[in-house]
Formats: C-alpha cells, structure tokens, sequence
C-alpha cells in the first residue's frame, strides 16, 4: 500500500479542482461563444435541432441549449459529469455538475444577445425638414437592447402553449422571429424577462446612423435613414443605382424580391446596423411602443413590400391595433391574409 502525504493529497486535491475548473470553463465559454471551434460548422457535432448554418451565423449558435446539450453529448470529460440541463422561463440555464461524487448547479445567464446602445445624443424619427427635432440623450443610464427580434424558441421557452401548433414540433424553424402573438402577450413576455417593450425612441437611436458618430456630445443630431452606413445612396435600396441584389443584399434588408431566391437569413454578422442590433430594415415588421405618437407603434419595412417602396425608410411607423394579425387590425394595409409582426425588449440597468 502507499501512504500519501498530506501535502500530496492536497495536491492531488488542488490539481482536481483546477481541471474541474478547465472542464467547467469548456461548458461556459460554449455556452457564450457558440462554435467557436467550428465544431458543427465542420460536421463533426450532430445537432438535428439546429438549422443548417447556411441559415443562421454562428450567433445563434450563442446562449443556445440545444448546441449546448450537443456539446455535452459530444464531449468526453475527464472529471465531470453532466447530469441534467434545465431551461428557465427567462432563457438561463442551470446545468448539475457531478464532481466528486457532489452535484453543484451551474448556473448560465442568457445575456448573449444584448446589446448596450451607445451613450450619446439621439433623435426620434427622420432629421426634419421643418420644424423642431426631438432629441434625447442616454448619458446617465445604460440601456440594453435585444440584438435580435424574439424568436419562436424564445417564446416556447416562455410559454410552449402560445407557440402554434405547426410550429411546435418544427424545431428547424425555432431561429424565426416570432409573429403569432398579440400586444398584450409581447408586453408580458419582455416584462417576464426584466425588460420592456420596444420603445420607438431607442428604436431610431439604434437605426439611424449618427453623422457625426466619434462625436457623441454633439447637436443638432444630424443622421442617415440608413443603419448601416452615412452613405444611403451606395445601398441596393437606391433605385437609381438599380443594383443587382444577392445573397449578401437580401441577408441586410430581406425585401419582397429576396423570397424569389434566397431564404430568410438571420443571426448575420452583414446585416448588423451600426449600434450591433440585427434585422431593422426588410423581413418581419416589429411592433414598439411610442410615447411621442402613440398611434405609430408598428415599423413597417418587411418582406412584404419591394426594395424601392418607401416603407423601407427608418422612422416610418403606422398603427397596429395588437388584437390581432388581419387587416382590420392595421391602418395601412389591405390584404386578406394574416400578417405578421415581430417584437424585441429592452431593459435599463
């Protein structure tokens, strides 16, 4: 038999715990950085609940069970083991960690897709003509914002009854923004999670790029529709280029003519606007609440309309109703079909 030490067994017990913590960090830092090793991207993890990559970046792979749970799945670890994932109403996950025969609970923020907008002087709606601006300024508090519409996985996370029936089963199109809900249930899904609904005042401080953006102290507030570039006129957008339009195009504004050829592209690292928040213009519209006019609560620039339709313009907004998805629900439109509507959160810290 051999007698260790104390000090080796308090060795042997330090070195433990430093590969608990490596091993542990491994899940952490999957769980914040999505496929950072290109494990899926090259084949060798099989997650039949995620869409093919050609449809979604690498960021949705971030902050995300199902390829957490295909890391685990494909991992061998030398110290820990994994025994249960468990998904929280707000989208954290606890993990139960087994290590030395103890089980400690891990717990994982979903704080991926947030971003802080930018401290600085904005303003509501398009640079006026005439008249006065309505500017504001962020400079004594921190708003986060959702980088990313609320997608139907968010939702079944929330509260699986309210995802429809077809969608239910379909995890191939969970990345979807989600646009069954009403307002009512919007409202109470953002307040569930700590936040608010989308105000249109940070919605336009996130779209319209700054003129002047390495001055952030600085008015009149003078800014582009466009929100990803000052320069609105280079943009596929602009009908008198009468640009061709591509896969890249369609991932920055997926507009009517998209659908023809190419599918519906989120999580994109090419169609981030300039504060880091993703689908603004073309795709799904997205209601907000408006406390400057109340009855401007719904963007409208989405899939529905062609590129060179002035409804693809930052700051335009007509009224939604929220009681349902048909046309006598909305103020502008006229088809006979439903129509859909996205949503993000927000919260102050």
């Amino acid at each position: 038999m051999v007698w260790l030490k104390i000090s080796d067994r308090n060795n042997q017990e330090k070195a433990s715990i430093s590969e608990y913590m490596e091993e542990t960090k491994k899940v952490i830092r999957v769980w914040r950085d999505g496929d950072y090793l290109g494990q899926y991207l090259s084949g060798r993890y099989s997650c039949p609940a995620i869409p093919q990559l050609k449809e979604v970046g690498n960021t949705y792979l971030k902050c995300n069970k199902f390829f957490l749970q295909c890391f685990i799945k494909e991992t061998s670890f030398n110290l820990i083991k994994i025994d249960s994932v468990e998904v929280l109403k707000n989208g954290d996950v606890t993990i139960d960690v087994n290590f030395n025969a103890k089980t400690k609970k891990l717990l994982l923020k979903n704080n991926c897709h947030e971003v802080k907008l930018p401290q600085r002087w904005y303003g509501y709606g398009s640079y006026p003509k005439v008249g006065d601006d309505i500017e504001w300024n962020n400079f004594d508090r921190d708003i986060y914002v959702d980088k990313y519409q609320v997608n139907i996985h968010d939702v079944y996370i929330w509260d699986e009854s309210r995802v429809p029936d077809s969608l239910r089963e379909d995890t191939s199109k969970w990345h979807l923004p989600a646009t069954f809900l009403l307002k009512d249930e919007m409202v109470k899904y953002c307040l569930d999670h700590g936040k608010q609904i989308m105000n249109a005042l940070i919605f336009d401080a996130l779209s319209f790029h700054p003129i002047d953006l390495d001055k952030p102290d600085k008015t009149p507030v003078f800014r582009s529709p466009n929100p990803w570039t000052v320069k609105y006129k280079n943009t596929f957008l602009n009908p008198k280029l009468n640009l061709p339009i591509d896969k890249n195009s369609c991932a920055q504004a997926y507009v009517k003519e998209c659908k023809k050829d190419f599918l519906y592209t989120d999580y994109l690292k090419n169609s981030v606007s300039w504060s880091g928040v993703f689908q603004i213009l073309g795709g799904e519209m997205e209601f907000m609440r408006n406390p400057i006019e109340p009855n401007k609560n719904l963007f409208v620039s989405s899939s529905l309309f062609s590129r060179y339709s002035a409804f693809h313009s930052s700051g335009l907004r007509f009224f939604w109703d929220g009681l349902g998805h048909r046309k006598k629900n909305f103020d502008f439109l006229d088809v006979d079909k439903n129509l859909p509507v996205a949503f993000r959160c927000f919260r102050y810290d």
